[in-house]
């Protein structure tokens, strides 16, 4: 069985991923895939993660849990997706930097189902827009606090990969930038699913058409009927480029107003991020998703 864990991290597509799979349920459930609701897994997972401490399922409690969260007990691959899996959104910062607990976090997720295949997808935000999202997720949240005394430009997302990647070696890890989400959304259905071109998935539109006007939806869906694209690449294209045309106004903005960060230190930030894409990406074991 393929155990497919979908991170997150918080403030980057706010469950669009995990709906985009539901409304491809039937079909995959016919390829032996399990997209589970969140309501059925999200608590029983967190709940049994506790009570083993860190340890190993039994075959008999694997068997209770998928009992408890999947219509079948023997799918080929079921998909779990939750932003707050490796922890909630206010501990995401801590002295140690982003995500401090995550690879201990994703060893013990690994040993819910011993002896399953898993995988662990995430997307990465870039620094400047990711810590005043999850400001904005924590109530009464004072700047200080928040950031522990962090230097900005020391944030990175180099250690929390390689932790990932140390935790469970033998994992599939699957990464790539929230800012590239909307042109590899099709791409990332599919990643998750575990499916291939020759299965006809829908949803492969769902983050752009939120992202344009009305006018450009039209658009996309017209050139998209009178010319479909004949390969991943040349979909992308389309979509970049009625995202380029058609955005919303406001829609791809991100707002950052954080004591002493001004132009200057938001883009020394985005080049670190972009240093750091790079480093991850030649990290041995790391599949990075590029448009």
């Amino acid at each position: 069985m393929q155990v497919v864990f979908h991170l997150g991290v918080h403030a980057t597509d706010e469950d669009r991923l995990l709906r985009s799979l539901l409304r491809n349920r039937e079909t995959l459930s016919r390829l032996g895939v399990a997209i589970p609701a969140p309501g059925r897994y999200r608590t029983a997972l967190r709940e049994t993660l506790q009570s083993l401490q860190g340890g190993a399922a039994s075959s008999a409690a694997q068997k209770a849990l998928l009992s408890r969260i999947a219509d079948s007990d023997a799918p080929r691959r079921i998909v779990f997706s939750h932003d707050s899996f490796l922890c909630m959104a206010s501990r995401a910062l801590s002295p140690e930097g982003f995500y401090a607990r995550a690879g201990r976090q994703v060893a013990a997720m690994s040993r819910l189902f011993d002896g399953a295949d898993c995988e662990f997808h995430l997307a990465l935000r870039n620094p400047a827009t990711l810590v005043p999202a999850l400001m904005a997720r924590t109530e009464g949240a004072d700047y200080s606090a928040f950031m522990h005394d962090l230097d900005p430009l020391r944030l990175s997302w180099v250690p929390v990969v390689q932790a990932l990647r140390h935790a469970v070696p033998d994992a599939r890890l699957v990464v790539w930038c929230n800012e590239d989400s909307p042109v590899l959304w099709p791409d990332l259905v599919r990643c998750l699913a575990g499916t291939g071109a020759e299965t006809a998935l829908c949803g492969g539109t769902d983050l752009v058409d939120q992202l344009i006007t009305p006018a450009g939806r039209n658009g996309l869906e017209a050139a998209l009927a009178a010319n479909p694209p004949s390969s991943p690449a040349g979909l992308r294209a389309v979509l970049a480029s009625h995202l380029e045309q058609h955005a919303r106004p406001g829609a791809l903005d991100a707002q950052i107003a954080l004591p002493g960060w001004d132009d200057a230190l938001v883009a020394d930030m985005t080049a670190s991020y972009d240093a750091d894409i790079a480093e991850i990406g030649a990290m041995k074991g790391v599949d990075l998703v590029l448009p």
